[in-house]
């Protein structure tokens, strides 16, 4: 599985889950632009956290790829398990170096982490939205216009 073709079973819901962490950057970022706080540590803890949780959900759809061309199952469940224990010394690590270094919000940092469930919760949101546009887009091009 190289180039392209390591993202064969899980691109569209890939894509969801990235729309949806998304729009939870957006509306946080929103929300700590309002709140009384230093804004610059906040958002940029934020962020961190939102692009690791990026990072998270592709490393997860990279990892489900792979595990789905292996052809035993206990080696598939240790893979999965060991990649998961990775993403989560990445994930202590991080919170830890920001704990070190006073400029970032440790909090919001956290709190961007959770993009990842944000993502899951709105993936079928944005499945449908999608779903709405691509018929939309269709009708028109049935029409002509």
């Amino acid at each position: 599985m190289t180039g392209n073709n390591w993202i064969r079973y899980t691109r569209r819901t890939l894509m969801e889950m990235w729309m949806g962490i998304g729009i939870f950057g957006l509306v946080g970022v929103l929300v700590i632009s309002f709140l009384p706080m230093e804004k610059l540590p906040a958002i940029l803890a934020y962020l961190l956290g939102v692009l690791i949780s990026i990072g998270s959900v592709t490393h997860i759809a990279y990892i489900t790829e792979l595990t789905m061309d292996m052809h035993s199952v206990g080696q598939a469940q240790k893979y999965t398990i060991t990649r998961y224990l990775v993403r989560m010394v990445i994930y202590a690590a991080v919170i830890i170096a920001a704990y070190y270094t006073s400029y970032l919000n440790i909090p919001a940092l956290v709190i961007g982490l959770f993009g990842t469930k944000a993502g899951a919760y709105l993936q079928p949101l944005m499945h449908r939205f999608l779903e709405w546009r691509h018929e939309k887009v269709s009708i028109k091009n049935e029409r002509g216009e």
